[in-house]
């Protein structure tokens, strides 16, 4: 069970979205732009990459800048296992060499230079800029589904709500 708290925060970071005063494409390829720059390793500037990106491309800066929040402490270490699993996929090692590899650098490796200097790197960019580009893509249409039921129900049944 979710406490109400969280609830009530992933409900707020909700309807910031699909309240944003703009077109549905332009709030949903700023929330994709987002996305993939909280996801591909921006070395902490992602956020500011996002809103320079989302200007040159005039989509949504706010949603842009929601979108990269994707990546934060409690997911990143996933999202890094996964990059490297995709990757380590695509280049043709088996699930098991992934295992054992990824368990052998995590216990040994001193620093994350040490880590990355090892056998890692190529299969996690491989891995990252193919989950990039998915979960980018997949952002976009639900966050363009989602703002568009949510306003066509609007409406259809003007009702107020809290904030």
């Amino acid at each position: 069970m979710i406490p109400s708290k969280i609830k009530e925060k992933l409900r707020k970071f909700y309807h910031q979205i699909i309240d944003i005063d703009d077109t549905p494409e332009k709030i949903a390829l700023g929330m994709a732009i987002g996305i993939a720059l909280g996801i591909l390793p921006t070395f902490g500037i992602g956020t500011f990459l996002a809103i320079g990106l989302a200007f040159l491309l005039r989509a949504n800066r706010l949603s842009a800048i929601l979108g990269t929040f994707i990546m934060n402490p409690w997911v990143a270490p996933f999202f890094w296992m996964l990059s490297y699993a995709i990757g380590g996929l695509f280049l043709g090692k088996g699930w098991s060499n992934i295992q054992a590899e990824w368990e052998l650098y995590k216990n040994n490796a001193k620093s994350l230079g040490e880590l990355i200097g090892k056998d890692i790197l190529l299969p996690y960019i491989i891995g990252n800029v193919i989950l990039t580009v998915i979960l980018a893509i997949t952002g976009y249409i639900i966050t363009l589904k989602l703002v568009r039921i949510y306003r066509e129900t609007k409406k259809r049944y003007p009702v107020q709500r809290k904030n």
